[in-house]
Parts: C-alpha cells; structure tokens; sequence
C-alpha cells in the first residue's frame, strides 16, 4: 500500500507526533529507507517502539515493510526534472492507475441509483470543469445539483437525506468552511465523494468514499502566479461520464 493511501485511510486516528515524524518520512523516502529502524528513531526523536506501532497503524506488518514501500517510492522519477510532455504522460498515467478500484468500478451504479446527485468545487477552476461534467451528466438524462458556494453546501447539508449522493473537488483537500457539512452529510447516510490530489488530505479522509489524480506541479519563473492543472481532474470526470454511459448501454441490452 501507497504511504499517502495509508496516511489517508488513517487520518482521523493519527496523533500530532505521528504526522510530524511521517511527515519526515514523506520529505525523505529515499534517506528513511536506508536508515535502520533505529537511525530513523534518532532522527526523530522517538522511541524504536513508536516507529514500529506507527508501521502496523499504517497497516504494514512492520517496520521492514514500511521501509521496502519507502524504497519503492523512492525510486519514482521525479516529475519535476522531467520534460512537459512526459509529466503530462506521467500524471494521465498514474491517474488511470488510480481509477482502477473496486469503487470507482462501482460509480456508475452508485450515480444510477442515486435519488439526487450534488456537486461542489472548492475554487473556480474546480467548478468549471464540474459544469463541464454536469453536461456530460445530461446527455445520460442524469441531472446533476451544482452548489457555487460553501453557503449552498451548507444550506442543503441540512435538507439532504439517506440515497443522496455530493461530489466534492478539491485538489488539496483542504475545505475548512464545509467541514462540518460534511460530517452532517456523512451521519445522514449521504454518501460523500471526494476527488483530491493523491496525498494525505482532510477531505478524503471525511468523505464516504475517495478518487485520487495527480496533477504535477508546475515550475512557474513567476511563484506569485501558481498554475494549476486540470488535465487529469478533466480526464477523471470525463472518464465517469462515458463509464456511466456504458452502464446504461449494457442495462438496455440486459
């Protein structure tokens, strides 16, 4: 298992101590798999027994195993000293591998049976790409709720019940002012999506069910104007669309 998947499948339960010494661990795969279990701990100033109870928190069955997914994602190239072209083959890639789950198998049919679909992006870029998705919703005579606001999510939050479902975007997954939306949604039994960046984030680890893209950064000769993509975002929900279409397809046939 990934370390990001672990982190998010872990989130709620990890204490402060926890996150700074796998926050080391993320920033220095290649050194920490080196490192004997305890070198690590020096470095870190924990305990050999802390390192190895976060290994199994994490779900691996030891502090070895943890260190071989070390070494394994050490040794992904970095995206960052690649051409344009092939970060772009790169994150398109990667986020077809994501795809590939059980639940996002499953989407289709979760989407068919909903009784309302919702949807909300955490910035502009977000929302754009989602109206896009709205659209291409329509053409499967599904029709798709946009919320534009926080303030929307919050005021539905209340009304929502059991069978709806709310597709939440954002890329960092950070979304502080609905937080507690989500929460409401969650001990209603409505099923909540998010799609974030690939890494640990608070909003994968609240919502019901997650997808993941990866979406390289991009080296911008001016920080003050960071460029995001939404090539692999757009890739994910257009991917949805034409699966959900081949659901249809093969229900006519049935």
């Amino acid at each position: 298992m990934l370390l990001e998947e672990a982190i998010n499948q872990n989130y709620l339960t990890l204490n402060q101590n926890e996150f700074v010494v796998l926050s080391f661990m993320k920033n220095n795969k290649h050194l920490c798999s080196n490192l004997s279990i305890t070198d690590l701990s020096k470095r870190c100033a924990v305990s050999n027994s802390f390192i190895m109870r976060l290994s199994k928190k994490l779900g691996y069955r030891g502090f070895s195993e943890l260190k071989y997914q070390l070494k394994h994602e050490s040794s992904y190239p970095v995206n960052s000293e690649m051409a344009t072209i092939e970060t772009i083959q790169e994150d398109i890639a990667e986020t077809f591998r994501l795809m590939n789950s059980i639940f996002f198998n499953n989407l289709p049919h979760v989407l068919h049976e909903a009784n309302s679909i919702y949807t909300y992006g955490s910035g502009y870029g977000q929302r754009t790409i989602l109206e896009d998705f709205r659209r291409g919703m329509i053409h499967c005579n599904k029709f798709i709720i946009s919320l534009p606001t926080s303030k929307e999510v919050h005021l539905n939050a209340q009304h929502q019940k059991k069978g709806d479902v709310i597709i939440i975007v954002s890329m960092s997954g950070h979304v502080p002012n609905i937080e507690k939306d989500i929460s409401e949604m969650i001990s209603k039994d409505v099923k909540v999506i998010s799609i974030t960046e690939f890494k640990s984030n608070p909003l994968a680890s609240l919502a019901s069910d997650n997808l993941y893209i990866q979406s390289s950064k991009i080296i911008d000769p001016n920080p003050k104007n960071n460029y995001t993509s939404y090539t692999t975002l757009t890739l994910l929900l257009d991917t949805i669309v034409k699966f959900y279409l081949n659901y249809q397809r093969q229900a006519n046939f049935d």
